[in-house]
């Protein structure tokens, strides 16, 4: 800037012009209301799943802080997870047993892949049928923030690594066709599902904890951050770097870890730990007025020590902001109260929530 225009704006002969609001602007969500003739293949992918946090023109409800909130049952979730993690199971031994051939790895990505999309996607829609039903965490403070118009393409390929590249990677680390589906000890799944969440969480819990509190690995979690309302499908928009530890190394280091106790886990529990990891990655960036917990054996006694994980702890998580936080745990709050960095709840304290009232999830 020369002296002559320093001057001229000092005068107020011209002006600057007004500075934009970066984490606004990259957050721009108006392309569900633009002309659809723009729109491209990824766009449309989002419209024909019906892939929205919420519906554009039907109302949703906006309630006080200090109103009660329902309760989505935890074994109902658990059951719902289990459901869906044996369908292609059933049809994967089914193959077996009527050919008399073992399933090639090839055919045993493309069914569970599939299996996984299709979770996926009823899950979200259940999700979104509920925004309409039981309103958003914080509500008077922001609207949820969506997709952003810039990103559309880039989530469209971060949410489909998530679905397809962690179970691909499972199926690939942990697959043998010497076994069967059937060949695994049913008792003992429940309990291993809850092992496997608690342990995921303790790396998990690490990792995130360090990008928040290490100067020089905060810039790998900071497009994330950007969102201070997420939605589901935000649960993508996040850097390269954390998306390889989210969807690679975590799991991975995991698996490995509990394969070194004893405790190890064959392909097919592998696949339901990871479908319960991934329902609740997901459920946790909802923002739903709702206490939700993630299915686990062990849930009376993390409820007993307020060790639970809610919906509204991650969503905690985001609005404290990117370099000061807490809540860095994504399965349970165990290591965040070991550690002391949990966050006190706001809207689904204990007392507020209204046991008396379920929130009805379709089992299929």
């Amino acid at each position: 800037m020369t002296a002559e225009t320093t001057e001229k704006i000092l005068n107020h002969e011209v002006s600057l012009p007004p500075r934009k609001n970066s984490r606004k602007d990259a957050l721009k969500y108006t392309w569900r209301t633009q002309d659809r003739s723009s729109w491209t293949i990824y766009h449309w992918f989002y419209e024909i799943l019906g892939l929205y946090h919420s519906d554009l023109g039907r109302r949703i409800p906006v309630h006080e802080k200090q109103t009660k909130v329902p309760f989505l049952s935890n074994w109902s979730m658990l059951g719902w997870i289990i459901l869906h993690g044996v369908l292609p199971m059933t049809l994967h031994h089914a193959c077996m047993k009527y050919t008399g051939r073992t399933m090639p790895l090839w055919q045993v990505l493309i069914v569970y892949n599939v299996t996984m999309i299709f979770t996926a996607v009823r899950g979200q829609q259940h999700l979104r049928g509920l925004s309409h039903e039981l309103g958003f965490l914080d509500a008077k403070s922001g609207e949820r923030q969506g997709i952003p118009d810039a990103a559309v393409e880039e989530v469209f390929f971060t949410l489909n690594t998530l679905l397809s590249g962690r179970c691909s990677l499972i199926a690939w680390l942990a697959y043998s066709n010497l076994e069967a589906p059937g060949d695994i000890a049913w008792y003992w799944l429940p309990v291993k599902m809850a092992i496997y969440s608690i342990t995921f969480d303790f790396w998990y819990y690490w990792y995130h904890r360090s990008l928040h509190e290490i100067p020089l690995l905060r810039k790998h979690q900071r497009k994330h951050h950007m969102s201070r309302h997420p939605t589901t499908l935000m649960t993508a928009f996040a850097d390269f770097e954390q998306s390889v530890f989210d969807y690679i190394v975590c799991p991975v280091v995991t698996y490995y870890f509990l394969n070194s106790l004893g405790l190890s886990l064959s392909f097919y529990e592998w696949w339901i730990c990871n479908l319960q990891t991934f329902i609740t990655e997901v459920g946790g960036h909802s923002g739903l007025r709702m206490y939700a917990s993630p299915p686990n054996l062990f849930h009376p006694l993390l409820l007993y020590f307020n060790c639970d994980l809610s919906l509204e702890d991650h969503d905690l998580h985001h609005r404290t902001g990117w370099k000061e936080s807490g809540n860095f745990g994504s399965q349970t709050r165990l290591w965040d109260t070991v550690f002391a960095t949990r966050k006190e709840r706001v809207e689904t304290k204990r007392d507020d929530v209204d046991w008396d009232n379920p929130v009805p999830w379709p089992i299929f």
